[in-house]
C-alpha cells in the first residue's frame, strides 16, 4: 500500500493561513471566527482527501 502525505510546504502554508485567521484582532465573536476558518480548512481537507493525514 502506498501512503501519500501533504508536503511540508503545504502544511506550513495552511498553518500560516490559520495563524493569520485566528489572530485576536481579526474576529470579534466565535461565530465570526468559525465563518472565516471553516472554508479554509474544508478546502484544504478536500484537496488532500486522497492522502493519509495524521
Amino acid at each position: 500500500m502506498v501512503y501519500t502525505y501533504p508536503s511540508k510546504k503545504s502544511l506550513a502554508s495552511i498553518k500560516a493561513k490559520i495563524r493569520l485567521l485566528t489572530r485576536r484582532k481579526a474576529h470579534r465573536t466565535l461565530a465570526d471566527l468559525l465563518r472565516r476558518l471553516n472554508p479554509t480548512i474544508r478546502g484544504w481537507c478536500t484537496y488532500f482527501q486522497h492522502g493519509v493525514c495524521r
